[in-house]
């Protein structure tokens, strides 16, 4: 009996290793354009054994389509809400703008963390100023007169009804800072959901990456995300391994208009009214939290460089800033390898 048992087990234990022996991962990626404005890459794993590629497309186009469009109709509210600022009904009543459950979390969320002021140079009023500086070079006094409409004090929710109104003709409202983080996390969300064991999803410059690939393990390889070199945006310059955090990047080459044949940036400090004009050349933002990593990288990328370096310690986040003069300041612990020779570690926080 016991030699029956042995045998049994033998045969089982090869018949296991002769299974997994035929297994094979393969990685497929999902392309979706001409959504929030950039293009969106989801790459899966699948066990060739048990699915295959056109199976996965099936089951993921539309429900990522879904999501995408979703938000896209979410957020186009915003043009109704800042088109209805400081304007009232007909009982001189406020003039509130109908919004879903969803835009009403992430409103509350931006305006909560606008308040705080560790985050002052985080507005999501910040709208006026952009649309001020869009092609042409105001003036101190309008920029003077601009200025006090930022201000999210003067977001008036009403909670119980789901209704958003500006308090102050001309305020405008951008969302833009949060809303490529906010649609990676619903879709990682979505993915973990349907039982998808590793992904990777890049939507413009936000990234998420979860769990190990076996598909690089059979290889005896590592999975790292590498980053855009900020000085050349056809190399990179450094991988990192970073599974399970949302990545967020800023980059200064991507944010930029010319005005006369002077380049000032897109982003517009919302404490100054003035494009951005500081030593960062990019900025990349480690965090667990899609919409809340988005607008940390964008708030930093508004502050002086010792200022945001100090500010993502202090706060329990990790990233990676790059100065003018290409130095390296890295916050918190995560695997790493530079692959640019012309970038040094300057220091490490």
């Amino acid at each position: 009996m016991k030699k029956l048992y042995l045998i049994i087990s033998l045969l089982l234990t090869i018949c296991t290793l002769f299974a997994c022996a035929k297994e094979n991962y393969e990685l497929i990626d999902l392309n979706f354009e001409n959504h929030l404005n950039t293009k969106c890459t989801i790459t899966l794993e699948y066990n060739t054994k048990t699915t295959n590629a056109k199976t996965i497309q099936n089951d993921l186009n539309q429900k990522v389509e879904n999501i995408l469009t979703t938000i896209q109709n979410e957020f186009g509210i915003i043009d109704e809400i800042n088109n209805n600022a400081g304007l009232l009904n007909e009982d001189n009543s406020f003039k509130y703008t109908k919004v879903s459950n969803e835009f009403m979390r992430i409103l509350k969320l931006c305006i909560d963390m606008g308040s705080n002021d560790d985050f002052k140079y985080y507005n999501i009023t910040d709208g006026v100023l952009k649309a001020l500086w869009n092609q042409t070079v105001p003036s101190k006094e309008q920029i003077d007169k601009t200025l006090p409409l930022v201000n999210a004090a003067n977001i008036i929710v009403d909670s119980q009804n789901n209704g958003v109104y500006l308090k102050e003709k001309g305020m405008q409202i951008d969302l833009s800072s949060i809303v490529r983080g906010y649609a990676t996390e619903l879709i990682k969300n979505m993915l973990k959901e349907n039982n998808y064991k590793f992904f990777k999803i890049t939507i413009g410059d936000n990234i998420y990456v979860e769990g190990e690939s076996k598909h690089y393990e059979a290889k005896g390889e590592k999975l790292y995300t590498e980053l855009v070199n900020p000085f050349d945006e056809n190399k990179n310059y450094i991988k990192i391994k970073a599974e399970n955090y949302f990545i967020s990047t800023i980059y200064r080459y991507q944010n930029y208009q010319e005005i006369d044949g002077i380049k000032y940036s897109s982003i517009i400090n919302p404490t100054t009214g003035y494009p951005v004009d500081n030593l960062i050349e990019s900025i990349t933002v480690l965090g667990n939290k899609g919409d809340v990593t988005d607008a940390i990288c964008y708030a930093c990328y508004n502050m002086p460089l010792r200022t945001a370096i100090d500010f993502l310690s202090e706060q329990g986040f990790k990233g990676i800033i790059i100065s003018k003069t290409k130095q390296i300041y890295m916050v918190g612990n995560f695997e790493y390898e530079l692959i640019d020779s012309e970038f040094k570690i300057t220091e490490r926080k």
